[in-house]
């Protein structure tokens, strides 16, 4: 038996081979493979742009102090349910953009080194590696003071926005649903979605119950992960595409 032979054709493909995916669907439809790739380009970008302008609102609101009064509002509202259960629930949901997402991401990573997928193995570590880096520049950027003093088994840093919870756990879950596209049936891939979405979603609730951080952070740290992932992902996919243009003659 062949060691190391590599993933099977159901198991996790490459973030770029999803998205050809896509463009030979759209090749069956009609369209031209020129038109195909730019299309996909021009989605990523859109919903990148997306992401960028609800970043810059949020970011320009927490500036002008204009979110507070909305952010106190909030994190009061859902410490009204506080209780020891609800706590340990919070703590349980809150690591899986932290504990958890380590743990998952390094045996992703582990298992397409095994599988010698070495350019998806360098899109793992770019997003999340990316990631993280990006948070730590804008929270020294915006020095924004924690609701309440906060410790952990990772260490935490003193400021708040935007949240680095939010922010990993939108740049990974967003990434596993691209990497695990093609590996799934399509009547799978709306639960796919779904659940990436709910767990991005409890852990923003989390970071706002254990008042880690206010709404405006949660928000902000979605919107930028989001748009990390979204930029490394189209980065590829026009990296790719000028690889495989012949040379001129």
């Amino acid at each position: 038996m062949q060691a190391n032979a590599g993933p099977p054709p159901s198991a996790a493909p490459g973030v770029p081979e999803g998205a050809r995916d896509w463009a030979q669907k759209l090749v069956a439809a009609g369209l031209n493979p020129f038109a195909a790739f730019a299309t996909i380009v021009v989605l990523g970008f859109a919903a990148g742009a997306g992401a960028l302008w609800l970043f810059a609102t949020v970011a320009e609101d927490v500036a002008g102090k204009e979110s507070q009064s909305l952010d106190d509002a909030v994190t009061a509202w859902f410490r009204q349910f506080a209780s020891p259960g609800l706590d340990v629930a919070a703590r349980i949901a809150s690591a899986l953009g932290s504990e958890v997402l380590i743990v998952l991401a390094l045996a992703l990573i582990g298992a397409f080194v095994w599988w010698r997928r070495w350019r998806t193995v360098a899109v793992i570590v770019v997003t999340l590696g990316g990631a993280q880096l990006l948070n730590d520049i804008l929270k020294e950027l915006f020095h924004r003071t924690r609701p309440a003093p906060v410790s952990g088994i990772i260490p935490v840093q003193a400021y708040s926005f935007p949240s680095g919870h939010a922010m990993m756990s939108a740049a990974f879950y967003f990434l596993l649903v691209c990497l695990f596209w093609r590996s799934v049936g399509p009547k799978w891939r709306p639960l796919m979605v779904a659940g990436a979405v709910v767990v991005i979603g409890l852990v923003a609730v989390a970071r706002i119950y254990l008042q880690a951080h206010y709404l405006t952070d949660v928000v902000a740290g979605d919107a930028a992960g989001f748009l990390w992932t979204d930029a490394v992902l189209l980065g590829g996919q026009v990296l790719g595409g000028r690889r495989k243009q012949p040379a001129p003659a």
